[in-house]
């Protein structure tokens, strides 16, 4: 069935209107009044419904149930600097989307082409995350975190905590810390082009539980090595995921 977003999240039993958006979306779809669909809020909620019809050319649909669904257990955040092209940046977006990781963060360090993010830019890219989570049937909307200041940056690292991989052609490899990492939050940083300059990663050789591993013996683009090192870790994490579900029976 074509699945919807809705915030904030519907309640059972009562009726809402689909966005403008959404609308498009639906009628793109052929959705014909009476077909059964799945409203998400993007917060890891679904639920099924009904498309009632359109009113003043906004569609509404009418709330059945909530559908029970599993919660991720692990967190994965995937640092990216900011990269000159644009669609590069689009790309890595929606590729991040597309295989689950829970936050993107973009950030400003010495040696990227850019200086600054636009609002235009970033709304664009909370667009297509919104598009890459409901395509791929992912129910919940990553978090978008944008730092152009170098030492906010650092300090949004430090508070998310867990365990960073910085990505560095010197390191050991990142398939030993992917299967070490249990259900425990990691962090993915990854430098620009060119890579980050010595002094900003001896700002991270100095924090605990922090690895620098590489993802290649071939040198590889910003943003393949963001998505290369973010599969490794989501499909490790995604199979123990299910058979820890199967060993427990559910």
């Amino acid at each position: 069935m074509s699945r919807f977003y809705y915030h904030p999240s519907p309640l059972e039993g009562t009726a809402l209107v689909l966005s403008p958006e959404e609308t498009k979306h639906l009628l793109v779809e052929r959705v014909s009044p009476g077909s059964s669909l799945f409203i998400g809020d993007g917060g890891g909620h679904l639920f099924s419904g009904s498309f009632i019809g359109l009113f003043h050319r906004q569609a509404k649909v009418e709330i059945c149930q909530q559908i029970m669904v599993p919660k991720n257990r692990y967190h994965l955040t995937v640092w990216q600097p900011l990269l000159k092209v644009a669609s590069r940046m689009d790309w890595i977006v929606e590729k991040l989307t597309e295989i689950g990781v829970t936050t993107i963060g973009l950030f400003l360090s010495e040696r990227c082409a850019q200086s600054s993010f636009s609002s235009e830019r970033l709304e664009r890219w909370k667009k297509i995350s919104r598009e890459a989570c409901k395509q791929s049937g992912r129910l919940v909307f990553p978090r978008l975190l944008c730092f152009e200041e170098w030492k906010q940056f650092v300090m949004a690292v430090e508070a998310l905590g867990g365990m960073v991989l910085v990505g560095d052609p010197k390191g050991e490899t990142i398939f030993h810390f992917s299967s070490q990492s249990s259900f425990s939050p990691i962090q993915l940083i990854i430098g620009p082009e060119g890579d980050l300059t010595d002094g900003e990663k001896e700002v991270f050789r100095k924090r605990k539980e922090t690895f620098f591993v590489r993802f290649s013996k071939h040198i590889l683009r910003s943003e393949t090595a963001s998505l290369y090192g973010a599969i490794l870790c989501m499909t490790y994490w995604e199979q123990r995921f299910e058979d820890s579900h199967k060993n427990s029976g559910m």
